[in-house]
């Protein structure tokens, strides 16, 4: 009976007791031997031996598996990337791609974050979704703002290399431009199909609306993926030869320390956008011989406004030049938008002018030398003479 009492009582202990280190007697009682047994028992917090950090681990939640993860947030739209391995967490922003490295030492139902340069550091509650998903959530002005982290791929912070929406939009405008001789007015990672797509829009701005040059869906971390037309396009493969003529009126534009030269190959049909009759036009001026390139001009060296009754050849000096053409209303005297934007300095045809009283383009040239006025040409009204608004431009007719 005595032996019954005395463990009924170490039960009632043990139920108590959750933190503590108790000490219990136990009186052994047999027909040969009576003797006394002190027994140690350890319920619960810390064990002998043990330290505060192992007690911390045996009640913290686990860490997020190592590899990459993105996070979105219920604020914002911001996206951010995280290579996570161990205890490190290294944080790369979408947009610019500057990386931040965190250490997070998780609680129970919590996370601390600390920033290794020291401006950082907050607790959040941390909530284990899945093996794949967590969330986080910090304290914000009256309220909180929730972060949910999805892992999608393996990932190693010591070879890891992020490319920014900024690095993407660099390279669109490279691979766009060097295809096609136009750089667009805008280029922007307008949004996400995660975890890995940027969606790249390529556009101009003309008569206040947007004029799509080319929608990319690239794969951040290959910059390979498609364009609008679904063919496969990779941002990283080598800038494209673009067409490179011959031009031996350039050594004359340099001697006379002009920064382009014009001429005027004859009217055209307001109506007419065929670049194969424009380009015939262009062939049957006179000019051909002289100008044997225009043989081969491809058609990403054209531009035209929308009524324009002049064709010209426009070849700037400098080999390497960057040109910019606005169609403008000059009757309320303001841009209409970009009609071309030659990504190298060689020549092009330019449909333009509607009206004999003034130009409908302004021409903007940025060479070696710098930018220069823009300048438009025009047929005199006086004479039927070639005109342009600047006197650094040559007329070559």
């Amino acid at each position: 009976m005595k032996k019954t009492i005395i463990i009924l009582i170490f039960a009632f202990i043990l139920c108590l007791s959750s933190c503590i280190k108790i000490d219990v007697n136990v009186e052994k009682t047999s027909n040969d031997d009576t003797s006394k047994e002190n027994v140690t028992v350890s319920i619960g917090g810390k064990a002998e031996g043990q330290n505060e950090e192992e007690v911390a681990e045996d009640t913290a939640d686990p860490l997020p598996k190592d590899g990459l993860w993105y996070a979105v947030n219920d604020l914002t739209p911001d996206v951010e990337y995280f290579v996570i391995k161990g205890t490190s967490s290294h944080k790369y922003d979408a947009k610019t791609g500057d990386e931040t490295v965190y250490t997070c030492t998780p609680g129970k139902g919590s996370m601390k974050v600390e920033s290794a340069d020291g401006t950082f550091s907050d607790t959040a509650e941390y909530v284990i979704v899945s093996d794949d998903v967590f969330t986080m959530a910090y304290k914000y002005g009256d309220g909180k703002i929730t972060y949910t982290y999805t892992r999608f791929d393996d990932a190693d912070p010591d070879t890891f290399k992020f490319t920014s929406d900024a690095k993407i939009e660099n390279a669109a405008r490279r691979y766009y431009g060097s295809r096609t001789n136009h750089i667009p007015e805008f280029i922007y990672v307008e949004s996400y199909e995660l975890p890995k797509t940027a969606v790249v829009h390529l556009y101009d701005l003309y008569d206040g609306h947007t004029s799509s040059c080319d929608w990319y869906y690239i794969d951040r971390f290959t910059l390979k993926g498609k364009n609008i037309l679904e063919e496969e396009i990779d941002l990283s493969s080598p800038v494209a030869e673009y067409w490179k003529p011959e031009v031996p009126v350039r050594e004359e534009l340099a001697q006379g320390g002009y920064f382009c030269g014009i001429v005027y190959l004859g009217g055209i049909d307001p109506d007419c956008f065929d670049f194969d009759s424009i380009k015939e036009t262009a062939l049957n001026s006179g000019y051909a011989e002289k100008y044997a390139f225009l043989n081969e001009l491809p058609i990403g060296n054209f531009a035209a406004t929308v009524n324009g009754t002049e064709l010209y050849l426009v070849s700037p000096a400098d080999a390497n030049a960057r040109v910019f053409i606005d169609e403008y209303n000059f009757i309320e005297n303001y841009p209409i938008g970009l009609i071309y934007s030659g990504y190298t300095g060689t020549p092009f045809l330019l449909k333009c002018n509607y009206s004999d009283i003034e130009s409908d383009v302004r021409i903007g040239i940025i060479d070696a030398s710098g930018g220069h006025p823009n300048f438009s040409p025009y047929i005199s009204t006086m004479d039927g003479s070639v005109k342009v608004t600047d006197e650094g431009v040559k007329i070559l007719n």
